[in-house]
């Protein structure tokens, strides 16, 4: 759902799956950022319906991941979201494998967290 890395101003938002990671040209964009109110709460969404995915931040749509319907689902795993999965809301100290003291304490604080399904 969301990934934030070093204290950044941006979050990361990633479909991940067999596909996303074994393909070479990216198509469809699998991975963008959104820019974040610091030191704020912020609204992040996935619209996840049998078509698509829809990230959003703040109310502002950040990136549609859409189902392909390929021909070799079996095997490509484009669209494994038919089943159930985790939400993660991750905030991860340092990409680079170093943490310094000026770096902690890290706070990642959450207000709430709705789940909703529509049938």
């Amino acid at each position: 759902m969301m990934e934030q890395y070093d204290n950044e101003s941006i979050v990361y938002h990633t479909a991940w799956n067999n596909y996303t990671i074994n393909m070479k040209n990216y198509d469809p964009v699998r991975q963008t950022t959104s820019k974040i109110i610091a030191n704020e709460y912020n609204t992040y969404s996935l619209n996840w319906t049998p078509e698509k995915l829809v990230y959003s931040v703040n109310g502002k749509v950040a990136l549609t991941y859409p189902n392909l319907h390929l021909a070799d689902e079996a095997t490509s795993d484009q669209w494994p979201y038919k089943k159930n999965f985790f939400l993660i809301l991750n905030y991860t100290l340092t990409m680079n494998g170093t943490i310094t003291d000026a770096e902690l304490p890290a706070i990642m604080e959450v207000d709430w967290v709705k789940v909703t399904k529509t049938v």
